[in-house]
């Protein structure tokens, strides 16, 4: 079918099997491709926990390597980093360079979305890390605000809890300006919110600091 034996061995065993390996032929193996140009990490991602990627990285000895390898798109253009949680996510991110943390979690597939679209961010500590990693508020507002080819932004897919850590950390009026952006739809991230957490509506509330905002929020149809 194409696909390489190697891809049918979890991380932890993984990172076994390449420690016996030279530097050289573990990077031959990593290399190794489907013919949907996926490697191992589009393949098993999910499974790695923030502790496994770091072995490995550390076994593959070459910070641009690794970076290249996380960058390798399949021929739907999804990196590895489309498919791995949110916390290993942060794991591959704090090993990069600025340049080219920027460049990874931007990189866009077939559908325009990008890796935040695709990792479904649970926890707030985890969200107000990204911001930490990315320090600019500016980049992190244009992170969250790309949307895909329905329309919709990296939030659609959050937890409300975790949506309003991101929102939290951006001043009010940029906050209402993601909260109101609509997908194909008609629809924008408080329609998805309204009926599901009341917690997360009281704190949105009180953030966006103006009852006028709040009211227009209240106000909008679909």
């Amino acid at each position: 079918d194409g696909e390489p034996m190697l891809f049918t061995v979890w991380p932890g065993p993984l990172n076994k099997i390449l420690s016996t390996l030279t530097i050289t032929e573990r990077h031959i193996v990593m290399n190794l491709k489907d013919t949907s140009g996926r490697n191992i990490l589009h393949v098993h991602g999910d499974l790695f926990s923030p502790k496994d990627m770091v072995d490995l990285f550390d076994l593959l000895s070459d910070d641009e390597y690794c970076f290249n390898l996380m960058s390798a798109q399949d021929n739907c253009h999804i990196t590895p980093l489309f498919h791995v949680k949110a916390d290993t996510m942060l794991a591959v991110l704090r090993r990069c360079e600025t340049q080219q943390r920027h460049y990874l979690i931007y990189i866009p597939d077939n559908k325009g979305r990008t890796a935040l679209h695709s990792c479904r961010f649970e926890q707030p500590a985890v969200t107000r890390e990204l911001f930490v990693l990315f320090e600019s508020k500016e980049f992190c507002y244009q992170l969250f605000s790309a949307r895909d080819n329905n329309g919709k932004t990296p939030l659609f897919s959050f937890e409300p809890s975790a949506m309003i850590a991101a929102l939290a950390q951006l001043d009010s009026e940029l906050c209402f300006q993601l909260i109101c952006m609509r997908d194909n739809e008609s629809r924008n991230i408080f329609h998805n919110i309204w009926r599901s957490d009341t917690l997360a509506i009281s704190e949105l509330f009180t953030f966006l600091q103006s009852d006028d905002r709040c009211f227009q929020l209240l106000a909008m149809q679909d």
